[in-house]
């Protein structure tokens, strides 16, 4: 399925866009959505982000006006007007006979300006720049450089508002509108289209949450009285599993365990389901720790969903630890603290750090180990059995061990065979504390 992108900007802006764009058809479908006035952005987002993938700005102001409202949900970017741009201008002032040596600007960086200026030797004192980008006023930014060529003191003005250079050309003003060049509209489409399938792959991943129950089932009148608590509690993880379109086994007395995809959990995470979940659970006097795991096998995506559980249950009762397949955790997220941040595991443990310097295997590798250990509430392991809970070939789960040997967190403590005339394997014992 093809990209959508959706390209918001003036109109003889996005039409620019709608030109370069016809060279990557056969990867997006790009839809225009152009606008005279800038308050025409809120309801132009209401309606795209209804039906595209990716939204495109073809300015700056735009871009800022939707980011500062925080009123797009879906990935956006904007074109910069870079230093092609103005090239493309000073080299539109030569043609037409124009004096560049005295040219207002806006809405564009300071810094561009002044690198152009050295670079063709021009007094950049010369040059006057309104580079504010939000709350524009297209009347204070007409003024802006009408009011300097009145004063003589630019030969031309350089704007990149559609509205803008309308009102300076009827002033009669010489005015050169900016665009972005069709080299760098190219390469922005061809960077989203990379963006979103990175993104689609990566919704797709395994994800894997635990939600652990944590109650003092001891003290209950009756095993009656457990089994109503658990059943209320199930009906409320039953309807969360619904919500991330995921399977869910119970595991043990008091662990569930929902398997579903990366994209489908993700945005349930940072939104009001799971926090419905620890209310409903609240009320009911029971307390849940949870952990999501993201790997390219359930294994690796359960071994990471363990290390989240057991960040959830150091740190405390009712949130929860997401950790990705490169050892990023993000946490905790819960209902109670809105303040979370990510880490790679190697910032958590100083013991993870020193087992990974003097195995020289990598700090993912011995969380994950040292997770699978917690688990699986077991340290003795063949190559074979390692390397079905690791995600990896034999050899290389035999090479990890024999790292860890070297090191002197695991040593052989026996062997096995599969059958009388089988070939025998080493068992190791594993001990990071």
């Amino acid at each position: 399925m093809k990209i959508k992108i959706g390209v918001i900007g003036a109109c003889d802006t996005v039409n620019k866009v709608k030109a370069a764009s016809d060279e990557f058809k056969s990867k997006a479908d790009i839809y225009i959505y152009p606008y005279s006035h800038k308050d025409e952005i809120f309801k132009i987002l209401e309606e795209s982000e209804a039906i595209v993938d990716i939204i495109l700005f073809s300015g700056q102001v735009p871009y800022n006006l939707a980011r500062k409202m925080n009123l797009v949900k879906k990935p956006y970017y904007f074109i910069p007007f870079t230093g092609a741009t103005l090239y493309k201008a000073f080299w539109e002032m030569k043609g037409k006979g124009i004096d560049y040596e005295r040219v207002s600007f806006d809405t564009i960086e300071k810094k561009d300006v002044m690198e152009i200026a050295e670079e063709l030797s021009l007094a950049s004192e010369r040059f006057y720049i309104n580079d504010c980008h939000e709350d524009i006023d297209y009347d204070e930014v007409t003024k802006f450089h009408y009011e300097l060529w009145k004063k003589e003191e630019v030969n031309v003005a350089c704007t990149c508002l559609n509205s803008t250079y309308i009102k300076l050309k009827n002033l009669g003003m010489p005015v050169i509108r900016l665009f972005p060049t069709v080299s760098l509209i190219k390469e922005y489409l061809n960077k989203i289209i990379y963006d979103a399938n990175i993104a689609k792959a990566k919704s797709a991943q395994i994800a894997v949450q635990i939600i652990k129950i944590n109650h003092d089932y001891a003290n209950m009148s009756s095993e009656y009285s457990f089994l109503e608590l658990r059943n209320t509690i199930e009906k409320h993880i039953i309807n969360y599993t619904k919500i991330v379109i995921g399977s869910m086994f119970l595991f043990g007395r008091n662990e569930y365990l929902i398997f579903t995809t990366r994209g489908a959990i993700n945005d349930e995470v940072y939104g009001s389901s799971i926090k419905e979940l620890v209310v409903e659970c609240k009320k009911n006097k029971v307390n849940i720790n949870s952990g999501i795991g993201f790997g390219s096998t359930i294994y690796e995506a359960e071994v990471n969903a363990r290390i989240g559980l057991s960040y959830s249950e150091k740190n405390r009762d009712n949130c929860l630890y997401m950790v990705s397949e490169n050892g990023l955790i993000t946490g905790p997220l819960c209902s109670d603290y809105s303040e979370y941040g990510s880490y790679h595991l190697t910032s958590f443990d100083e013991k993870i750090k020193e087992i990974s310097t003097n195995t020289n295997l990598s700090s993912a590798y011995i969380s994950k180990i040292k997770s699978i250990i917690n688990s699986k509430n077991k340290n003795t392991f063949n190559a074979e059995e390692f390397s079905n809970y690791l995600g990896i070939s034999v050899r290389s789960s035999r090479r990890i061990l024999n790292q860890l040997v070297d090191g002197g967190y695991a040593k052989i403590v026996g062997e096995g065979k599969k059958n009388n005339t089988g070939r025998p394997y080493n068992i190791y014992e594993i001990k990071f504390y």
